[in-house]
């Protein structure tokens, strides 16, 4: 952490909000730090979550573009597939409606996934939040999964 950092937290008093966008910001590239932050504000429950899927798909936030073995391309921090770039069905139910905080085409890949990411989150059969819990998404539903004959 920087000493900026620290020397803020010590010279005022802060919410938990507060210093977990400070947090963020500390870390994402400011291209996408306020975008993720913005798209992700009613999604506290995943917001973690999503940040580590782009430190691990981006290398820590140092590759945003990278091809893949059957041609297609992956774009942004969160490594968004250049197929779904040209579906009409994933263009219609992700795309941004409110485009205000981004700011460059790999930002606007970020918005999208998030946008994904968080109805799979918000569809999943049992999922709940947990505080208690070492992971965000704790499944109230056993889940079995049974290979198709």
């Amino acid at each position: 952490m920087s000493e900026d950092f620290w020397y803020m937290m010590s010279e005022k008093s802060i919410s938990d909000n507060e210093l977990e966008e400070v947090w963020y910001k500390e870390r994402i590239p400011a291209k996408y730090a306020d975008a993720f932050l913005y798209y992700t504000r009613n999604k506290p429950e995943m917001r973690m979550n999503f940040y580590s899927l782009m430190v691990h798909e981006s290398c820590n936030f140092t590759a945003f573009v990278h091809k893949n073995p059957d041609g297609s391309y992956d774009y942004g921090p969160s490594q968004l597939n250049s197929r779904n770039l040209t579906n009409k069905t994933f263009q219609k139910y992700y795309r941004p409606t409110d485009e205000s905080h981004i700011t460059n085409k790999y930002c606007f890949y970020m918005v999208e996934t998030i946008n994904f990411t968080a109805r799979i989150a918000s569809s999943l059969p049992g999922m709940t939040k947990s505080s208690s819990s070492g992971s965000q998404f704790v499944s109230a539903i056993p889940t079995n999964v049974i290979p198709k004959a």
